[in-house]
């Protein structure tokens, strides 16, 4: 049996990293994505979506895709650089005993 073909539509910083991993990631533009969705479900073993493809896409069609369950559909959360933590530079230094805080009780 052939492995089933993975498909990604996305953009073009969701897509790098897939193929990757050999995945067919198709960098899409959002006029393009329900054309590129439509042939996916044709003809792909499972089908992703980046969260920039499914937003262009009506949650009905998504919904109706994963109830049809074949092929699996899979909308991928945001990629985005995560929130920055203020006091892990703090805590860190704390932990190795950098900061004029170390041997103090607190």
């Amino acid at each position: 049996m052939a492995p089933a073909t993975v498909v990604l539509i996305g953009d073009d910083l969701a897509c790098a990293g897939f193929r990757l991993a050999g995945v067919d990631a198709r960098t899409t533009a959002a006029a393009d994505v329900p054309a590129a969705f439509d042939t996916a479900l044709r003809h792909a073993g499972l089908v992703l979506l980046a969260a920039s493809a499914a937003a262009a896409l009506p949650p009905a069609v998504i919904d109706a895709a994963r109830r049809r369950g074949q092929p699996p559909v899979a909308v991928l959360p945001p990629l985005s650089a995560p929130a920055a933590d203020a006091g892990f530079v703090r805590r860190l230094h704390r932990l190795m005993g950098l900061d004029d805080t170390a041997g103090r009780p607190a």
